[in-house]
């Protein structure tokens, strides 16, 4: 969608439609399909997962991030009046390359009578396209710049980069079972090191945003947890790091 717009100077004024084809999957979960309608989204939890809306917004932003994920932002007339124009799809090519293949085709039509097209065959950070380690942390750096000062960000990025080689310093008992707790250096906050599955989210309601590393897949990916009904070991990550109960104030 970006790389669409951006390679064609696509202004969101000047958009009349925009269609998205997609397999039936995607369709009923974030397309308007079995699962339910995606018109007029409120909350974060509404937009997350809706292509009218995230397309929307990709084409008033040029960007598709937590800021964009704001109620206030979800609600604004622009967003509201573009998603209304935006029209999801099953097409019956993609359907049956599903799950081997997560494939999209975007078409744009403009006012002044372009009709743009672009089909997405996978993404960037799939299997069989793995985000490389500069834009794994340049996206790192994107998400959790509001959450943690550089040097911290730094620290984190060291440590990720020697996870399978780095010792767990400094255990401590655990209140989460199948955890333990390290440090990143001998002055730094601990981290609680949550086994896959060992971590129960609904337990932990008053933390909204936390920093997460993971070992995905044998490659170290740093990511960002927002929101405490988030539960990225279900992700079938390796690791997750996040601040142990006791360092939080």
């Amino acid at each position: 969608m970006l790389d669409l717009k951006r390679r064609n100077v696509v202004v969101a004024a000047n958009v009349e439609c925009v269609r998205c084809d997609v397999f039936q999957g995607a369709f009923d979960f974030a397309g308007g399909g079995c699962y339910g309608s995606k018109e007029y989204p409120k909350a974060k939890e509404q937009a997350d997962y809706n292509l009218k809306y995230r397309i929307a917004v990709a084409l008033l932003d040029d960007q598709v991030g937590p800021a964009q994920l704001q109620p206030a932002r979800i609600q604004a007339p622009d967003a509201q009046a573009l998603l209304a124009r935006v029209e999801v799809r099953p097409d019956e090519h993609f359907t049956p390359r599903y799950p081997r293949e997560l494939n999209a085709r975007i078409t744009i039509c403009t006012k002044d009578q372009r009709i743009l097209v672009k089909e997405q065959l996978g993404w960037e950070g799939g299997l069989a396209n793995p985000m490389s380690w500069d834009r794994t942390v340049e996206k790192f750096h994107w998400l959790s710049e509001p959450f943690a000062d550089e040097d911290l960000r730094n620290r984190l990025i060291e440590t990720v980069q020697q996870l399978d080689t780095r010792p767990i310093l400094g255990s401590h008992g655990s209140t989460r079972p199948g955890s333990t707790h390290c440090r990143l250096s001998e002055n730094s906050p601990r981290y609680s090191v949550i086994r896959p599955g060992s971590y129960d989210a609904s337990q932990d309601p008053g933390r909204r945003s936390s920093l997460v590393l993971i070992g995905w897949q044998g490659r170290p990916t740093l990511l960002l947890r927002h929101e405490a009904n988030l539960c990225l070991a279900s992700f079938g990550a390796r690791w997750l790091f996040a601040p142990s109960p006791q360092s939080r104030s």
